[in-house]
């Protein structure tokens, strides 16, 4: 679920922000997909996001009471910074035969 949200979230941040999207894919093309641990962690990273002046795009899940899910952050430093407290999404360490999440 995780994955399928990040995704949904960079294209809601494409329909609604063309222009930064365009800006972003065509110069860098560089993302990172972080870890968020509950919806209110999200919710604070989305306030803080918006009081930076930063575009967003926040995805709701209808089918899990409308909750918040995932955030797709205009590129730069200041999502770098803001986002460098939080783990990378799906980091996979591997031990022997064991994948580890």
């Amino acid at each position: 679920m995780q994955l399928a949200q990040a995704v949904h979230a960079m294209a809601q941040f494409a329909d609604e922000h063309r222009s930064a999207f365009d800006e972003w894919f065509h110069h860098s093309n560089w993302l990172v997909v972080v870890n968020i641990p509950n919806e209110n962690e999200l919710l604070e990273l989305i306030t803080t996001v918006s009081r930076k002046g930063l575009l967003r795009s926040a995805v709701r899940e209808p089918d899990l009471d409308n909750d918040a899910t995932a955030v797709a952050i205009q590129p730069g430093v200041d999502a770098r910074r803001i986002c460098a407290q939080y783990p990378l999404a799906l980091k996979v360490k591997v031990k022997g035969d064991l994948t580890l999440v």
